[in-house]
């Protein structure tokens, strides 16, 4: 549930795509919902069901065009679409208007929920949080807004709301740095350990040793891969500079591709051919796809053949063991399993986290993150029994509920 301070919840980025804002044609009492006591205006209730609207439909677009591109689906509509309602096995299943009524209000109960708590410990968002988000909101046109039904002012309430009271909330308990008086502060010296135990930071160049086919390479052709991987050892070693082992590198496989387009062009003139086996090679820049990148894009920028990762977090086991075997300010030529299927072998250099052009600050950078890491289990079960506790109390007027439908925000669209 926790939205890192400063990231972009999925909500502007839908509202924003969405595009020309659209009649709602909600004709309804003053009140919607009464929630902890407090009457919410029906305005209200649009603001919130409109950003769920908006966090929902191009996800339930995406997975009707991936339904009729498997032929797995007799629906044309996505009104039609039945979705889950929540990660667990026994989620029941809601059709779309009623997935987006269900979670406009889970919205309405968590936020309520949070600014008790808010209130409870006495925790403010941020100045600069708070800024962000008004730039935000200035693009959007009171007039556009009113065709909703909403009104600036309830519209800037609810995305306020879901933009900022969770980060508030959670960083304000357990991030000494935001609050000094955090209640459940995160020791600073926990925060630092979990740095030094995970965060790794490394270049690579990795070479299958299977072919195309994923049959393993005979040991012949594998020691000719070694070769290749001591070869660029011996540049790294040689120059100190791991990346002209990597321009190495990319210049051979320009080579071998030439080769074999060469090699195709000699097989449609002959009759007698021997193929070569193959190698499928990645390079230091695309060979861990989903490398979790803890820096920030300037960083990538930067230098693009350096990675980082969160060994406790990353989902390749043996890749991570591979680069914790290497020494820091190393490089070793190393061989596992890419992702517990692919034998590969690679050369890894291992570097300090920290250390290197615009890496002074990259544990201050890491903080929030690891904290989010650590304590989210523990705010999930701070809030979970409050806001079900609140739920109980969620009293909608029921024609109001009725009439406001979020099939109306894409009424009249062409």
């Amino acid at each position: 549930m926790l939205k890192l301070k400063r990231a972009l919840c999925a909500v502007l980025t839908a509202v924003l795509v969405m595009g020309t804002l659209l009649a709602s044609g909600c004709s309804t009492p003053k009140y919607a919902v009464t929630l902890d006591g407090q009457q919410y205006e029906t305005g209200e209730y649009l603001a919130y069901l409109y950003l769920a609207y908006s966090q929902v439909m191009q996800q339930a677009q995406y997975y009707l065009y991936m339904q009729s591109m498997q032929g797995g689906s007799t629906v044309k509509d996505v009104w039609d679409l039945e979705l889950p309602y929540g990660e667990e096995e026994d989620a029941p299943t809601l059709k779309l208007e009623a997935y987006i009524k269900q979670l406009a209000k889970d919205m309405m109960i968590r936020q309520r929920a949070l600014e008790n708590k808010l209130t409870e410990y006495g925790i403010s968002p941020s100045q600069e949080d708070i800024d962000e988000v008004n730039t935000q909101l200035n693009q959007y046109g009171a007039d556009d807004l009113l065709k909703l039904g909403i009104s600036k002012e309830h519209f800037a309430a609810a995305y306020r709301a879901v933009q900022l009271n969770d980060n508030a909330l959670f960083y304000g308990l357990y991030d000494g740095e935001t609050n000094p008086e955090a209640p459940f502060m995160m020791p600073e010296e926990e925060i630092r350990k979990y740095f030094t135990d995970n965060y790794l930071s490394y270049k690579v160049i990795e070479i299958a040793l299977t072919d195309d086919d994923g049959k393993e390479l005979s040991d012949e052709e594998k020691q000719k891969v070694y070769d290749r991987l001591d070869g660029y050892l011996k540049i790294y070693n040689e120059t100190g500079d791991f990346d002209k082992a990597i321009e190495k590198y990319n210049e051979d496989e320009k080579a071998a591709d030439k080769d074999d387009d060469a090699d195709g062009d000699d097989a449609t003139t002959t009759t007698t051919t021997t193929e070569a086996p193959t190698t499928t090679t990645t390079t230091a820049a695309d060979g861990d796809e989903d490398a979790d990148d803890s820096g920030d894009d300037e960083e990538e920028v930067k230098d693009p053949n350096r990675k980082d990762i969160d060994a406790k977090t990353y989902t390749d086991e043996d890749f991570v063991k591979a680069v914790q075997s290497v020494n820091v300010n190393e490089a070793k030529r190393v061989e596992y399993k890419k992702s517990a299927t692919k034998l590969t072998a690679a050369l890894i250099l291992r570097l300090d986290p920290e250390e290197g052009e615009g890496r002074e600050d990259f544990y201050k950078e890491n903080r929030e993150s690891i904290i989010s890491k650590e304590k989210s289990d523990a705010y999930d079960e701070l809030m979970d029994p409050v806001i079900e506790e609140l739920g109980k109390t969620w009293t909608p007027d029921d024609s109001a509920i009725k009439k406001c439908s979020p099939k109306n925000f894409e009424k009249d669209a062409a």
